[in-house]
């Protein structure tokens, strides 16, 4: 029976009357409230979960029940706080239900598959600390702002992650909040005055020329297909994922650039990007004999293909020739598109012209792939110029 469907009388100088439980052919909890317009006291009838072990099922209910007068007592009004019923909900099976939203909103191309990819990752993480707390029947109305900082800080001090880890678990936890806030699961965001950690500084770094060459002459000889995925990174500034998308169809080899689709790429914008005259006779020859429908970069050892490539594989072939190699992890794989970006802008080009080709919103990001000099510039130092 719904919530909605109250009875009420008078009693007077009482705010409620204790929750109960009562064991019929449906389980229910039972608890009287003052309904504050009325001044009359409601019957709030509150439906028990069923579970496959009966005695299980009495021991929930019962700490329901001692959860509903813990908060009555306290001077708790689900008509002034919160809906009732939400508010008493498993927090586990509503977010068994967001993510289930989260796959249609990719099914419809509303979210994108790293986004969700992303968002189940903090959430699972966030059930494993319920467990680990003995809170894996939590209630909603227990996803409080001290129980969120509490979470935030086990990711952050007790796994020893990064700030950047943890204001990103912040942004996923926020989002997961809102949706509890817009279908009255809780009344107040538990995120609201969490601030963010200062991020670190980039742990990656702009590939030196010596290393470049190496990496150029083991693949030549050993993938000359991945070769050509990491030169589109290098020189054409393109994302991860977005280069198990491409198809042969988005490159215009007369116009001299690849259109990147607004649905695969992190900005939501098609734009192009151009293919530079260096790179161009390869990429040339990587799709000779392919399809217009083919993925540029496909699962086939990178080869233009049928099957989806998983964005994954790029960063596992990266770790698997760095350690062949023998180079510094700081060189991780887009460390090619820092290094391309800081190439650009020390060859002269116009930090304009670079920031359009790396699809960047705001010159600041531009700037912020490139490196500071540690010591003296020498291009200023030699510079012929004076007072």
């Amino acid at each position: 029976m719904s919530l909605s469907q109250n009875r009420s009388f008078n009693i007077p100088l009482v705010d409620y009357v204790p929750a109960e439980l009562r064991i019929n052919q449906d389980w229910r909890i039972v608890f009287y409230v003052k309904n504050p317009f009325t001044n009359q006291l409601v019957i709030k009838r509150l439906r028990v979960r069923p579970l496959k072990n009966a005695t299980e099922r009495k021991k929930h209910a019962k700490r329901t029940v001692a959860e509903i007068n813990s908060k009555l007592e306290r001077g708790w009004n689900p008509y002034i706080e919160d809906n009732a019923t939400k508010s008493f909900a498993i927090i586990s099976e509503v977010i068994e239900q967001y993510l289930k939203q989260l796959q249609k909103q990719v099914k419809d191309k509303a979210l994108r598959p790293d986004t969700e990819r992303s968002y189940k990752s903090y959430l699972k993480n966030l059930l494993s600390y319920m467990e680990m707390k003995g809170e894996s029947n939590m209630y909603c109305i227990n996803f409080t702002r001290a129980f969120v900082i509490g979470f935030l800080d086990y990711i952050y001090y007790d796994r020893n992650n990064s700030g950047g880890t943890h204001n990103n678990y912040l942004m996923g936890i926020r989002i997961f909040s809102k949706y509890l806030l817009e279908r009255d699961f809780i009344s107040i965001d538990p995120t609201l005055k969490i601030t963010t950690k200062r991020k670190e500084k980039k742990k990656r770094e702009m590939i030196p020329t010596a290393i470049r060459k190496n990496i150029n002459a083991y693949l030549t000889e050993h993938n000359k297909n991945y070769l050509t995925l990491c030169l589109a990174t290098y020189f054409c500034f393109i994302r991860r994922t977005e280069l198990t998308k491409i198809k042969v169809s988005d490159i215009n080899l007369k116009g001299g650039y690849i259109l990147i689709d607004g649905e695969d790429s992190k900005n939501h914008k098609t734009e192009p990007v151009t293919i530079p005259m260096e790179y161009m006779p390869m990429l040339i020859n990587h799709i000779s004999k392919s399809n217009n429908s083919d993925y540029v970069f496909s699962a086939n050892n990178y080869k233009a293909g049928a099957e989806q490539l998983n964005p994954k594989k790029i960063s596992d072939e990266w770790s698997k020739m760095r350690k062949i190699m023998g180079f510094s992890t700081v060189y991780q794989f887009y460390s090619l598109k820092d290094s391309g970006i800081t190439e650009l802008l020390n060859s002269g080009i116009p930090a304009i012209k670079v920031r359009d080709q790396a699809r960047h919103h705001d010159l600041k990001v531009t700037e912020g792939y490139t490196a500071r000099n540690k010591g003296a510039d020498e291009t200023i130092r030699n510079i012929s110029f004076n007072f």
